[in-house]
């Protein structure tokens, strides 16, 4: 069994509170989304924190048609001030009301300029420097992220391999003493489900045997398009997976792909691989349950939830050899031995070959130590250590 991503915090029970202000300008935005409502969820059952929340109009107004539970235990500050934008950097600080907080928290690497409380930035990953997708980004990053580190009390980040790629890029600022490791949390809301055949059926027409991917985006670096053409090749000649295997994909990703010609090409022809889109948490719980496996076709990632929420289900993972997913799996999980196309499907065959259910109960059990709670604890505890400090 994996490590666990967990790096040790300071265990205690602070009696007195603290004013917090989240930034949730990116809640709707892939992982650091979930990350931050799952961090929403388990700061507002501790009674030593007061949390507000900055939200865009927009989302605000989508988070309350949606009667998002969290929303009636925070106050809202609302901000037009984009992602990366020279409002966020420059302005956003004079539009909140400081005085009213003990610190500020971004969960995202870009930090404003004139903060004067004390604040925590969450670094998931260097994905934007290690594989960039347009040629600048590196550069811009690395001014952004040194910036926030330098500014900020305490770093947060979700997985002992992106603390060591941090530390290593960033050695020359002293982070010895300035970064956790505190993991990636799981929703409440991923329950087992015995038995979800009646509801794939109805809701998707989805029967027998698939395996099953995710993807928030089409980033170069989640390697969707190496999956589809190793289970093309696999499906064309391996006698030794099932034949009526089919190729289930989900994700806002998924939607982009209708707009990107060479994916869509990949797919005509194909009726064994399933394009599904966004879907609701019901449907993504049923969709984990039912599938053979969950596929992680990513050259790259910072933690990956999808792991998890699989686990919750008892379904194991076939993944390419990345440090933060290897961090993540268990008995029953099988691991790619490099990142060619020819690993990944000779990986998914060998799954089917070796596949046994012999592991599901311990896989459902690995999933205890990722509670939405016990991350709020430890972050909770950084709160305090940094206005300590």
């Amino acid at each position: 069994m994996a490590e666990k991503c967990f790096s040790i915090v300071p265990e205690k029970s602070p009696q007195e509170s603290i004013k917090v202000l989240l930034d949730c300008r990116k809640i709707f935005d892939g992982g650091i989304g979930v990350y931050t409502q799952n961090l929403i969820k388990g700061l507002v059952e501790f009674s030593q924190v007061e949390l507000s929340v900055l939200l865009s109009n927009t989302d605000h107004e989508t988070l309350l048609k949606n009667k998002t539970d969290w929303l009636e235990d925070v106050d809202v500050i609302n901000t037009n001030a984009k992602s990366y934008s020279f409002d966020e950097y420059f302005k956003l600080a004079k539009q909140i009301p400081q005085n009213q907080f003990d610190l500020f928290h971004s969960p995202h690497f870009t930090l404003p300029f004139g903060l004067k409380i004390p604040s925590v930035v969450t670094i998931h990953d260097l994905i934007q420097i290690n594989q960039p997708e347009k040629f600048y980004y590196p550069f811009v990053a690395k001014c952004l992220i040194a910036s926030s580190i330098k500014r900020a009390k305490n770093i947060i980040t979700v997985s002992n391999s992106s603390a060591s790629d941090i530390k290593n890029r960033f050695s020359y600022m002293g982070l010895k003493n300035k970064i956790a490791v505190v993991s990636n949390a799981i929703s409440s809301d991923y329950e087992l489900v015995k038995d979800s055949s009646d509801y794939l059926q109805k809701k998707f027409s989805i029967s027998g045997n698939y395996l099953f991917a995710v993807y928030s985006n089409l980033k170069p670096h989640k390697g969707l398009k190496d999956l589809i053409l190793a289970f093309k090749k696999l499906s064309k000649e391996s006698q030794k997976v099932p034949k009526d295997l089919k190729l289930v994909l989900a994700g806002i990703g998924i939607e982009e792909l209708v707009k990107n010609d060479e994916l869509l090409s990949l797919t005509d022809n194909c009726e064994a691989i399933r394009l599904l889109g966004k879907v609701s948490e019901e449907d993504l719980i049923n969709l984990y349950s039912g599938a053979n496996a969950l596929v992680v076709s990513s050259k790259a990632e910072g933690f990956c939830l999808p792991v998890l929420q699989a686990h919750s289900q008892g379904t194991s993972v076939i993944t390419r050899p990345v440090p933060a997913v290897k961090e993540l799996l268990c008995t029953g999980d099988l691991l790619c031995k490099d990142f060619t196309k020819k690993s990944l499907k000779n990986g998914i065959e060998n799954f089917f070959i070796n596949k046994s259910e012999d592991s599901k109960q311990d896989i459902i059990e690995s999933v205890e130590d990722y509670s939405y709670k016990e991350t709020a604890r430890r972050v909770l505890d950084i709160y305090f250590s940094s206005i300590k400090k």
